[in-house]
């Protein structure tokens, strides 16, 4: 008797978010996190969900340079 086992897991990665910025930009403009969510990954469309996933690109490169900043000083 053969058995046959079924893998219904997704092969796709899942991205990861930086939640600190993406709660942050979801406070400031009165959304979810799950609608920036939405909005970063392209799943909205239209004039918010740009301003989202921009103002989320530029705190979140904002962050990785004071990070970058303060690891050089410890060094």
């Amino acid at each position: 008797m053969k058995l046959f086992i079924e893998m219904n897991k997704s092969n796709q990665k899942r991205k990861s978010y930086n939640t600190s910025v993406l709660n942050k930009v979801a406070e400031k403009y009165g959304v979810t996190a799950t609608y920036v969510r939405a909005s970063i990954r392209g799943d909205k469309k239209g004039v918010m969900p740009d301003l989202l996933k921009k103002d989320y690109k530029s705190m979140c490169k904002a962050v990785d340079d004071v990070l970058e900043q303060k690891l050089k000083e410890i060094k």
